[in-house]
Order: C-alpha cells, then sequence, then structure tokens
C-alpha cells in the first residue's frame, strides 16, 4: 500500500522512541520486525524555566539487552543472571535473597537485602534493605529501608527514606523522609522536601526550595512561593512574615503573626482584656486560617476563622473554655506594607466545665446562651461581634 521509496518508522508509547528504517521497493514486501528496532533517547527539554530533565531509557547497548525472562538467585554470582555475564541482561521476573541487580526490569525485581536496575525498571521494585533505580523507574518502588531512583519516577515511591533525584510524577510517601527534585504529584511523611512543586506536600514538616502550585500542610512549612499553605507556621518567602495588633469586642488587645501564601494565610495570636467586669476578664491564645474573598492592590475583603483557647480571669484555670471566631473584614493599604482593617464577627463560645455556671462570656457583655454545663453537660454561648485593627 505504500509507494516505493526509503521509509523511517518511528514508535512513541509514551515512555520512549523506538525507531527503524527499510527500503519499500516495487512489487516487493517489507517486514517489520519490532525485535529490530532501536531505542532512541528522548531530547531533554526545558519545563516553564525549569532543569532539563531526560524523560526516557537510556539508548541500549549495542547489539540490544541480553534478555533472561525468569532470575532467580542467593545474591550477584549466585543467580540465574551470571550464564549472561558480561551482557547487560533485561528480566522480568527476578527475585533474590541477599540482592539482586540487572540492567533492565519488566515486571517485578524483589530481594529481602537489596534490588537494583542500572538503566531503567517498569513495574514492581521491592525490598527489606534498598531499592534502587538509576535510570527512571516506572510503577512501584518500595522498601523498608532506602528507595532512590535517579531517573524520572512515575507511579508510586513509598520506603522510610524516599529519594527522586530528578523527576517525580505521582505518589512520594513513607514514616520518615521523603525528597524530590521536582515533585508532580503527592508528597507526604514527617519530613518532606522537593524542589518545584505542582500539588500537594503533606507532614510535620514540608519544605520546597522553588514554587508551590498547590498546597502544602504541615507543622511547619517553607516555600520560596505557594498557592497555598495551612500549618502552624507555614513561612513562604514571597509572602512574608505580617505583625497585626486590633481590639474587638471579645478582648481589648489581640496581637498576631500572620503567615501569608498567594491564596491563604495562618495566623498565631494572643489577646487579653483586662477591664474588670462581671466574668468578662480574660487571656487567650489561639490559631488561625483564612484567605482573601477578592484581592486588589489598595484594598481587600478577607474571611478567616480562629480558635482559641479562653482563660477566665487571670490565672490558669483547670478547665478552660474554647472560643470559634468567624471574621470576615475589609482591608485598607494606603502603602504598600500597612494595612488598616476593620469587620464583623460571629462567634461560638463552648464551655466543657460542668460545675461553671455558663455566665462568663470574655470581653463585653452581649451574648446569647444556647446551653448551660451544669444542665446540658456542656455550655454554649453565640454572640456577632467586630474587629478593627491595623497590619504591617
Amino acid at each position: 500500500a505504500l509507494e516505493p521509496g526509503s521509509y523511517a518508522v518511528t514508535i512513541d508509547d509514551g515512555r520512549r522512541l523506538l525507531r527503524a528504517e527499510l527500503q519499500v521497493r516495487s512489487g516487493k514486501t517489507a517486514t517489520l520486525d519490532l525485535e529490530g528496532l532501536e531505542e532512541l533517547a528522548i531530547e531533554a527539554t526545558r519545563l516553564r524555566g525549569d532543569e532539563p530533565q531526560v524523560d526516557a531509557r537510556p539508548p541500549p547497548p549495542p547489539g540490544g539487552y541480553a534478555k533472561l525472562p525468569f532470575n532467580i538467585g542467593v545474591s550477584p554470582g549466585a543467580e540465574v543472571n551470571v550464564i549472561r555475564a558480561g551482557q547487560r541482561v533485561h528480566n522480568n521476573i527476578s527475585l533474590g535473597v541477599a540482592g539482586t541487580g540487572s540492567a533492565g526490569v519488566s515486571g517485578l525485581q524483589a530481594a529481602v537485602g537489596a534490588v537494583w536496575t542500572q538503566d531503567f525498571a517498569v513495574g514492581v521494585q521491592a525490598a527489606v534493605g534498598a531499592a534502587i533505580s538509576r535510570g527512571p523507574m516506572y510503577g512501584m518502588q518500595t522498601a523498608i529501608g532506602l528507595a532512590l531512583t535517579r531517573g524520572h519516577l512515575r507511579g508510586l515511591q513509598y520506603a522510610s527514606v524516599s529519594v527522586a533525584t530528578s523527576r517525580l510524577t505521582g505518589l512520594q510517601a513513607g514514616p520518615l523522609v521523603n525528597y524530590a527534585r521536582q515533585l508532580s504529584g503527592l508528597q507526604t511523611g514527617a519530613v518532606n522536601v522537593a524542589g518545584d512543586t505542582r500539588g500537594v506536600q503533606a507532614g510535620l514538616v514540608s519544605v520546597t526550595g522553588g514554587k508551590v502550585e498547590g498546597l502544602q500542610v504541615g507543622v511547619f512549612t517553607y516555600a520560596d512561593e505557594a498557592d497555598a499553605a495551612i500549618g502552624l507556621i507555614p513561612y513562604t518567602k514571597q509572602g512574608g512574615l505580617w505583625f497585626d495588633l486590633w481590639t474587638s469586642d471579645a478582648a481589648l488587645l489581640h496581637v498576631a503573626l500572620r503567615f501569608r501564601a498567594r491564596k491563604t494565610y495562618s495566623f498565631l495570636t494572643a489577646a487579653i482584656h483586662p477591664i474588670d467586669g462581671e466574668n468578662s476578664q480574660a487571656w487567650s491564645v489561639g490559631h488561625g486560617f483564612g484567605g482573601p474573598l477578592v484581592w486588589r492592590r489598595r484594598w481587600s475583603l478577607e474571611l478567616d476563622n480562629t480558635v482559641s483557647i479562653v482563660n477566665q480571669g487571670f490565672r490558669a484555670a483547670y478547665s478552660p473554655t474554647l472560643l470559634d471566631t468567624l471574621r470576615l473584614s475589609i482591608a485598607y493599604r494606603p502603602v504598600r506594607h500597612f494595612a488598616i482593617w476593620g469587620g464583623v464577627t460571629g462567634n461560638l463560645l463552648l464551655d466543657f466545665d460542668r460545675s461553671a455556671s455558663g455566665e462568663f462570656r470574655p470581653g463585653y457583655a452581649w451574648s446569647s446562651q444556647l446551653a448551660s454545663p451544669a444542665e446540658d453537660g456542656i455550655g454554649a454561648r453565640i454572640w456577632v461581634g467586630f474587629a478593627l485593627g491595623f497590619e504591617f
């Protein structure tokens, strides 16, 4: 069905490029042999200014790989692969005790000690000690100890310490430390470290050396720039650290440290109401989270919620109350690093002390009692209030 001439045939299956050349002669049949296709290295490219990443297997050795569908043994040198000693072996299933390694695997590679591939791994790499792929890895790489991929990893990497020194697309997880030079997907563990991130980082500590296009979650998070960050201390270099000072119906004086990302902010706050009144003196500490609903150069409309532990009077109470405050505020910025703001609040105060009277309300007096701690087991008061202050 083809005109006579020289043809170059290229197959791209999403993981690698295969190429062959053949001659089609008039009145003759030319056969394309898949086994004779030559694998090509995909050209390194730049993605949105990032460093070049090679997303392909390395080119096969001259003469191709020595294919052994099944390999089993005790350790390198004491396994089936030794019958192809001196050649780069490609296995489909490779099982070892102390360890097993090959140039490439398409299927399963597992051992008690360690497993490794020189060129690529497709399928599953699993070990108790360490699983290592010096080339790209497509599938699942898991170990109790260390999982390491030096090429592009597409899929799942799970180990106590998970490391992807190139690019990871998928899920990287483990109980201790995760590292990816470039992340597209989800990274979750006690400590997470990545370069530019597109997706989610979640753990006790989450650190990105570049930009986060997505979400960071942790007790402490850091990024040069982040779309959204949730944590006790979620610091972004571009968002910076802000100081808030305000007054409200719940306390005469509030102070807060606010950590801003592009679309969210979190803050640590403390408040005191020293004015002597019936059941109104109190101090509190809390944590809040929110973000701008509308953001303009000079003004913004922001919504946030704060949960505070409130102590009646100035002595530490055995059973402090819990105050939840939803705040809608408008901020005006006459200069770049200073804002004046004010807004309305909705407040819910919960008292868990059954012996309490239920009359306590921090700040000023107005509120409505929904439940009594003595009668209902938990006290509840609600009210609408105000807040007015500034930020710099």
